[in-house]
């Protein structure tokens, strides 16, 4: 039997799988009004295609993916004895394997429906993946250092558990890349406060929706303690289930 590319079974990423239903079943919404593209491994490593992922049917322990419009390719899907599923929404990869797909219709379009997965491989690069702040819980941060009269209290607009980013109208402040804050407070809602120190690497304007001029600060974080990490994953982790959590719901 030729293998797939990748197999799951013998990967060691087996430690990020996805086994809630729950979580699952978001995931897949998700991907589907992301309308991101999702590609389908059958019959061997050199045989896939491209399509998206249309619904997600819990009800029915379904997932229904646009058709293909090559009828050698509906068969040799239809009889692989194995496929495997691969997709990348907000820098996660996203795979799970499936024993068969069948030809549907969807919206009185050519379609194919496989079996809600029973769990899903989400592998995120910790530092790399980064979480939009909900405008209701964002995190803030006190900035300081000798310019600073006062702390300036600026709220997280992106968090990872390599850095964040902010914006500040530009007449209220203005920094450039490389400027170093030694110790801020960074206040995560029903997480804790960290003290950290951050070195801005990117330096972007923009308009905001009253039309005023904003700095749009990237930051590193220098020398976090791995508890501090901890805790900065935790509230990203947080941010991503409340995101899912109502994604589910719709």
């Amino acid at each position: 039997m030729n293998s797939l590319q990748p197999s799951l079974d013998e990967n060691p990423e087996e430690q990020y799988r996805v086994t809630s239903h729950t979580e699952v079943v978001a995931i897949l919404r998700a991907l589907a009004a992301d309308n991101v593209l999702v590609t389908v491994f059958f019959d061997g490593p050199n045989r896939l295609f491209v399509t998206r992922l249309l619904a997600v049917n819990p009800q029915h322990e379904e997932i229904i993916f646009d058709g293909l419009s090559n009828d050698a390719e509906k068969t040799a899907m239809h009889f692989a004895p194995r496929l495997s599923v691969h997709a990348f929404h907000h820098q996660i990869k996203i795979m799970f394997d499936s024993e068969q797909a069948e030809p549907t219709r969807f919206e009185d379009q050519p379609a194919f429906r496989m079996r809600l997965p029973k769990s899903v491989i989400r592998l995120q690069r910790r530092a790399d993946y980064r979480a939009k702040a909900p405008v209701l819980s964002a995190a803030t941060l006190a900035l300081q250092n000798e310019s600073l009269s006062t702390p300036l209290i600026v709220r997280i607009s992106e968090i990872s558990c390599g850095g964040i980013s902010f914006s500040l109208p530009a007449e209220k402040a203005t920094f450039s890349a490389g400027h170093v804050f030694t110790c801020c407070r960074l206040e995560m809602p029903q997480i804790g406060n960290i003290d950290v120190a951050l070195e801005i690497r990117h330096v972007a304007q923009h308009e905001d929706s009253a039309g005023r001029t904003m700095q749009r600060y990237g930051c590193k974080f220098i020398d976090i303690s791995g508890a501090d990490t901890t805790r900065v994953q935790r509230y990203v982790h947080q941010i991503d289930m409340e995101r899912r959590r109502t994604i589910g719901h719709q």
